[in-house]
This record gives structure tokens, C-alpha cells and sequence, in this order.
């Protein structure tokens, strides 16, 4: 089944909870070491993928002051700002045709905990989440019209990838749901493919394995694998090969 991210959460302001959520986070911060960036071997920036800059923002607000502030741009784009305890907790960027093109929520005033992009119909298109205290990315969303993850990639704490889920990847049986895990030393973990069982309705009523299922050791040794076709078993690879070994 599709996940769901409803686009308006983050894009324009901060949700009526959020200047409580970024106090908590504030404090929780304070004593958070920092983890290192992508360095791991399956690590890295996915195609898409980009890091804001945070240097300190130029436009400080005086201590004590929560609120919002709006500058329109040279370029005639709006920065909106707004302001916790006189800490920026975030930035929105709007183009002079006052559609959201990204928005970033800050812990401490210059650490990302979350970014959001959008396409030029001002749509959701990617959303990244931060280890808290970190530039580290911990989860990556893509997105279609705005709403449904098509998408989405998760991080170990060391940078290594942990998974990565996509819908409607074309194989030789047709359009598959493909999951992807890795081990935290870099090894790939498990390879899962299913497709979606239909009614005479075309709604998807449930999942059945389709094309190749593949496990790993953390070691990187095969201990599974089978191949599948509407979820029917049509060779399993490992006893094909004890079978057929002299």
C-alpha cells in the first residue's frame, strides 16, 4: 500500500505544535554528540538529494522574540522566517509567484531537522529528515502529486544505507514493489519484491511475491534465493544448484 504524506505539513509556517516540539529539541540538543556525515560505503547523497547550507542566518531577531518575519527578495522571491524565544526555527522560500519552493526547520538556529522541496507547481517533491543535532540525513522521501511516497531511503546512524523502499519498478514479470535493506557494516541484507493482488474492481486487496527474494548474511553470503511469479515458487537458485552440482 501507498504511504501518505498529506502536503501541507511543513510547507507554508510551522504547524500550530511545532514552536513546542523545537523548544523540546532545543533543549534535548544541547547535550547530543555529533554524529559523523555520510562516510560509509553504501553511504551517500541520493540523485536529488541536497544538503542546505546553515550558517548562522543573517537576519537575527532580538533575544526574547517569537514571531514571524517576511523580506521580499531582489529576485522578488519572499523569505519567511519565524522565531522561538528570539531563535530562528525556520525558513520558507516562496517564488514571486508565491508558491513554496523549500522549506527548512532548524534546531538551534543553523542545524537542520528537516527539509522539504517543492516542484515548480509548489507540490511536494522530496522531504529529508535529519539525525536530531546532525547533518546527517536519517530518512529521504520522494514524492508524487505532492501526497504519495514512491520512494523513500533510510540511514544508519554511520552514514551506511538501511533501506530503500520504491513502487512500480519494471521487471521481467511486470511492476514490482522493491525493498532493499543493508547490515550497518555496509552488507546488503535482503532484496523483497511483491506485487499488488487485484479484484475484478482493479482495487489492490493485498500482496503476493513476485520476481526474485534474495537474503544475505552480514558477511555478504547468499542464504536465500528464489525466484517467484504471482506468488508461485518457480525455482529456488540455492537447491537448483545443490541439485545440479556433481
Amino acid at each position: 500500500m501507498r504511504e501518505t504524506r498529506r502536503a501541507g505539513d511543513g510547507r507554508i509556517g510551522v504547524r500550530a505544535a511545532l514552536p513546542a516540539v523545537i523548544f523540546a529539541l532545543l533543549l534535548a540538543g544541547c547535550g547530543n554528540p555529533q554524529l559523523p556525515l555520510l562516510t560509509g560505503n553504501q553511504g551517500g547523497l541520493l540523485p536529488g538529494m541536497i544538503l542546505p547550507e546553515t550558517p548562522p542566518p543573517a537576519n537575527s531577531a532580538a533575544t526574547g522574540y517569537s514571531g514571524v518575519r517576511d523580506q521580499i527578495l531582489p529576485d522578488g522571491r519572499i523569505l519567511h522566517q519565524e522565531f522561538l524565544l528570539g531563535t530562528i526555527i525556520s525558513e520558507t522560500w516562496f517564488s514571486s509567484l508565491r508558491l513554496p519552493e523549500r522549506t527548512i526547520v532548524y534546531l538551534n538556529g543553523n542545524i537542520p531537522v528537516e527539509l522539504s522541496e517543492y516542484g515548480p507547481d509548489g507540490k511536494l517533491q522530496r522531504h529529508t529528515l535529519f539525525y536530531p543535532g546532525t547533518k546527517q540525513p536519517q530518512r529521504f522521501e520522494e514524492y508524487v502529486d505532492g501526497q504519495h511516497i514512491v520512494r523513500f531511503t533510510t540511514f544508519w546512524p554511520n552514514g551506511n544505507l538501511h533501506i530503500i523502499s520504491e513502487e512500480g519498478v519494471p521487471t521481467p514479470h511486470g511492476l514490482v514493489n522493491r525493498v532493499r535493506e543493508w547490515y550497518a557494516n555496509g552488507y546488503q541484507k535482503m532484496l523483497a519484491q511483491t506485487s499488488f493482488i487485484r479484484d475484478a474492481g482493479g482495487n489492490a486487496v493485498g500482496r503476493e511475491l513476485q520476481d526474485e527474494q534474495i537474503n544475505w548474511d552480514d558477511q555478504g553470503h547468499v542464504t536465500l534465493d528464489q525466484i517467484f511469479d504471482q506468488g508461485r515458487l518457480l525455482h529456488d537458485v540455492l537447491v537448483d544448484k545443490e541439485t545440479a552440482a556433481p
